[in-house]
């Protein structure tokens, strides 16, 4: 028994996976983080692709590795399979993945929703602060971010193969840390770590660590938003 990665099969597979998403193989490289010289070879049947491009590829388009290997046997042990269907173990890896992938968009979505309900109870007292003009600066940005926050995190959970949006989402959500100051800010700090998770997992490698990385970036910069609209008579940082 021979596996084949690098079949017509395989290769319809993705393109198919690709089209359905409205990607070109440009996009498709973007996201799974493949050059252009390496899927041109891989679908002229050039070269055979290595393990992890195929993971990438499967990641960034949410096919299971067993969507796209195929098993050279013999054709007695073909019909049978064909005739039992797909196994157990498919059957339970396409449910687990399915499942996964729902649990993301659900995630997202409830971190998106408490982010929204954060907008709308600060919206009066962020527009309504006039002076000092610390204040005034600091409150009209916090909830500009979490109006960025929010509708980032929204795009994430309904499309979630958007790169740009979850790059977007972490940096705002990174940013939302800063609410740990706040008595009331608990519940917008959980549901922007959660929509830092939830942007973060599911991507290839490089994603995943230009969201973290940027979200770390979002708590600096609103640390430093912080201390430059730190009006008399406040002392958060001693």
């Amino acid at each position: 028994m021979r596996s084949s990665p690098s079949g017509p099969s395989t290769l319809l597979t993705i393109d198919r996976a690709r089209i359905l998403r409205g990607w070109t193989r440009r996009d498709l490289g973007r996201q799974a983080s493949v050059d252009e010289g390496t899927q041109c070879d891989l679908f002229a049947g050039r070269r055979r692709p290595t393990f992890g491009t195929l993971r990438a590829i499967c990641l960034a388009l949410d096919l299971a590795l067993d969507d796209i290997f195929s098993f050279a046997e013999p054709r007695a042990q073909s019909l049978e399979r064909v005739s039992r269907g797909p196994s157990r173990h498919t059957h339970r890896q396409m449910s687990w993945h399915k499942t996964w992938s729902l649990s993301r968009r659900i995630i997202g979505g409830l971190s998106a929703g408490l982010l929204t309900a954060a907008v709308a109870l600060y919206a009066p007292i962020g527009l309504a602060t006039q002076s000092p003009t610390e204040m005034t600066v600091r409150t009209h940005l916090f909830l500009a971010v979490l109006v960025v926050s929010a509708a980032g995190t929204w795009i994430v959970a309904i499309t979630p193969h958007a790169s740009i949006p979850r790059l977007v989402s972490s940096l705002a959500a990174g940013f939302n840390g800063i609410w740990i100051f706040s008595f009331i800010g608990l519940p917008v700090v959980v549901a922007s770590l959660i929509a830092i998770f939830v942007s973060a997992v599911g991507v290839p490698r490089r994603l995943a660590a230009a969201v973290v990385t940027l979200a770390i970036v979002g708590f600096g910069l609103g640390l430093v938003v912080l201390r430059l609209t730190e009006p008399p008579g406040e002392h958060i940082f001693g």
